[in-house]
């Protein structure tokens, strides 16, 4: 039997929240346009970014820019499965 995947609810995110994560994807926007992923460097379109909080919400961090990395999909993966360290800002070559 199939198993239907589970659904998580997220917060809503506030006002501030959105601008905070608009503007840690634009701070790392490639001449381009594209969002480059903090973690391969690969470009990517504005849906696939996920942001990507240094110092989880839950230990305190705060959704400010300072504290959010843009990445791609398998790079958020890796990260939560401790295989690729995301713990340092974002830093343009």
């Amino acid at each position: 039997m199939k198993r239907s995947p589970i659904k998580l609810r997220r917060h809503p995110a506030s006002a501030a929240e959105r601008r905070a994560y608009r503007d840690a994807a634009d701070a790392v926007r490639n001449e381009e346009g594209y969002v480059v992923c903090g973690g391969c460097r690969r470009p990517l379109l504005d849906e696939s970014v996920q942001l990507h909080h240094v110092v989880f919400r839950s230990r305190g961090g705060t959704s400010t820019p300072e504290n959010l990395k843009p990445l791609c999909v398998d790079c958020h993966q890796a990260v939560h499965q401790h295989l690729i360290d995301a713990c340092t800002p974002y830093e343009a070559e």
